[in-house]
């Protein structure tokens, strides 16, 4: 089992937002392995139908299996099912925090009493860490754990020594929160005796001066721009200057030939494009813009490029309408690793470009993917983006099957 490290992922699953829940993997095989060698072929094939992006999630905590037996009893009303997909889940608990928050989402969707009192048994004995403990707080809520039960459970709690003192701040937190008073007070006088008192740092800066320093706008003159402008090392920081200075002053000739200066000067792909994209947005120089572009192009197309820019490349091409240098850059870079082919195919689509270049990005992430966890994110996208259920469907069987 994946150790229980800290308390990073809280769960809001009630309106008191009391439940917490690890964020750790139940198992190497993802939620759609599972339910396929689980359940009967009939049953598969209906979620995976039915419920086709539930079904796409890359790992396997108790949330995934929660989400689609809601989905299933809320949508389809199928109670039988919803019942089995927990029942899967039961059997990769491992500690009384998956048992706790299982029984949670069993008594929220199937209000089962019964099976919730049966977690209950099983979670008690395998109490591992002090976030089992607080998870084991869920049963209080389901009026399971009380009375004298409820009385040894948190002295037993209150006593252990190995935790520490976050673990009794919680603990307070959350059984205020439940209106076991009492209790919470012990839990924090026991977290006040362990804390360590940290003595308050001198603050060296008046942060309400520098705000307001910070509030007030710079102003200069054109001359002052200018002479800044042309003092910057990097491309980012002469933009940050123009940027200023267009929107004091407005566009200004001496303000474009900066820009046109650094299009002619060595720059990365990234600020290549960037300037293009002003030299047609801002100042209507599409020729200017397009000779800039063509270096971002070629630049590009070097051995050596980095080719996650080709982003930048993509979304001013396909802004512009310039179709060509977007098929050069596109076939620059696909099929090359790390090719970011599923953002630079989303891109494309947001940009209402040609979708069959988007698709070529596609397939080449297909052929570049090895693990199930690959196959899904690809599967998931084609889903999202393309809408297209049968494709996606596709891709995943035909990564399972050869298990």
């Amino acid at each position: 089992m994946a150790r229980i490290k800290e308390y990073k992922r809280i769960q809001n699953v009630s309106k008191a937002h009391r439940y917490l829940y690890a964020k750790y993997i139940l198992s190497k095989k993802t939620p759609i392995e599972i339910l396929k060698n689980t359940l009967e072929p009939s049953e598969f094939d209906w979620l995976l139908n039915n419920h086709t992006n539930l079904l796409f999630r890359q790992w396997t905590r108790i949330y995934e299996f929660d989400d689609l037996a809601r989905a299933v009893l809320k949508v389809d009303k199928n109670r039988a099912l919803t019942i089995k997909i927990y029942k899967v889940a039961y059997s990769l608990c491992k500690c009384a925090a998956d048992y706790a928050f299982l029984a949670f989402c069993i008594h929220r969707t199937l209000g089962s009493k019964r099976w919730c009192k049966e977690l209950y048994e099983t979670a008690k004995h395998s109490i591992k860490s002090g976030f089992c403990r607080i998870n084991m707080l869920n049963f209080i809520e389901m009026n399971i754990l009380k009375g004298k039960e409820l009385d040894m459970f948190l002295q037993k709690s209150l006593k252990r020594t190995k935790y520490n003192k976050k673990f009794y701040e919680n603990m307070s937190y959350e059984l205020r929160k439940i209106n076991q008073e009492d209790y919470a007070d012990k839990f924090y006088q026991k977290f006040l005796q362990l804390k360590m008192i940290e003595p308050e740092r001198v603050r060296l800066k008046n942060y309400i001066e520098d705000d307001e320093a910070e509030s007030t706008p710079l102003i200069l003159s054109q001359e002052e721009y200018k002479k800044n402008a042309e003092s910057a090392d990097y491309f980012c920081a002469l933009n940050r200057i123009l940027t200023d200075a267009l929107r004091a002053f407005g566009k200004r000739k001496w303000m474009y030939e900066m820009y046109k200066l650094s299009g002619e000067k060595e720059q990365s792909i990234d600020d290549y494009a960037a300037i293009a994209d002003i030299m047609k947005t801002k100042f209507k120089d599409h020729e200017t813009a397009l000779k800039i572009l063509h270096k971002a192009l070629n630049k590009l197309k070097e051995p050596d490029a980095e080719v996650w820019c080709a982003e930048s490349v993509i979304k001013v091409s396909i802004k512009h309408g310039e179709l060509e240098i977007l098929k050069q850059a596109c076939k620059a870079v696909i099929g090359k690793k790390y090719s970011y082919g599923l953002r630079l195919a989303s891109c494309i689509i947001k940009g209402g470009a040609d979708r069959n270049l988007a698709i070529d990005f596609i397939k080449s992430e297909l052929r570049s993917s090895r693990s199930i966890v690959d196959f899904l994110r690809v599967a998931y996208f084609i889903l999202t983006e393309f809408n297209d259920k049968e494709w996606a469907i596709e891709v995943v069987l035909s990564r399972i099957d050869k298990n």
